[in-house]
């Protein structure tokens, strides 16, 4: 019924209570803040277990993190064994890089508090799940996949569209996405600057390839052929480009929406999703 404590917490209350018959009133309350009321983890002992007593690159933008957002610091404790299994597991300044991003993806998505995040769900059988399961407003769930674009030696001026790292991100990833699923990949840059346009002239290019049956093109980024990328291709939703360069004329976050997949962004996830880190 509306407006009544739930079953457990009514009858943990209803016992203490019966307790403080028989102990002094300091042990009820106690008992009451160990058996009811989840204590959190201080934020020291939190960055001490998932970075240990060195000096991590990350720690002091993980410890933003957590300071500025009371969700994702419940999320940092949730996920604190993973996340420092990850942070023992970078070897390089390239590693570390790729980790953040994936951490900020998900301190962005806990910004919006009507989605609910997991991290690294699991996936089915053998294929690898995605980085993570979000559900909205309780009836809607996505996926998210994230990337990281390296620095490279080749401006991406210089690169066909279908042949950029964009467009061979999305080859890569578009496998791990399942089906029946709204599926998005969040994609990074802090090397260059891209535009909405370079988002969706890749996206185009392999389409049209695609369209055009350029078998060879396809079975050298590892599909059977024009029509297993295009099949696969249906299965992305959307593209969530995010920049850490200097602002320009552009917005940090870019949203493409993918016209031919099966499963298409509602209005109101899509709105969301683009006032993501605008509230910064």
């Amino acid at each position: 019924m509306n407006g009544m404590p739930s079953i457990p917490l009514l009858a943990c209350v209803v016992a203490l209570a019966l307790k403080s018959i028989y102990f002094p009133r300091y042990y009820v309350l106690v008992r009451i803040q160990a058996e009811c009321i989840p204590m959190p983890i201080l934020i020291e002992e939190l960055l001490a277990h998932v970075f240990g007593s060195q000096t991590h690159a990350l720690t002091a933008q993980f410890g933003v993190w957590v300071v500025s957002s009371a969700r994702f610091r419940a999320f940092a404790e949730q996920y604190r064994d993973k996340i420092r299994k990850k942070v023992r597991g970078t070897r390089d300044p390239e590693g570390l890089k790729d980790l953040t991003f994936e951490l900020e993806i998900a301190y962005l998505l806990l910004s919006e508090r009507r989605f609910v995040v997991e991290y690294e769900k699991g996936g089915v059988g053998k294929l690898r799940g995605p980085d993570f399961c979000v559900t909205f407003r309780t009836n809607t769930s996505f996926n998210v996949e994230v990337k990281r674009l390296r620095a490279s030696a080749i401006g991406h001026a210089d690169e066909p569209p279908e042949y950029s790292r964009i467009a061979s991100t999305a080859c890569q990833k578009i496998g791990q996405l399942p089906a029946g699923m709204i599926n998005i990949l969040a994609i990074s840059s802090d090397s260059e600057r891209y535009h909405a346009s370079d988002v969706a002239a890749a996206m185009a290019g392999l389409r049209t390839r695609a369209e055009r049956k350029d078998d060879p093109f396809f079975t050298r980024r590892g599909f059977l052929g024009a029509g297993d990328f295009l099949k696969q291709f249906q299965r992305l939703s959307a593209v969530l480009f995010h920049t850490h360069l200097a602002a320009g004329d552009e917005p940090a976050g870019m949203l493409w929406l993918n016209a031919i997949a099966r499963q298409r962004l509602p209005n109101d996830l899509r709105n969301a999703l683009q006032r993501l880190g605008q509230d910064e």
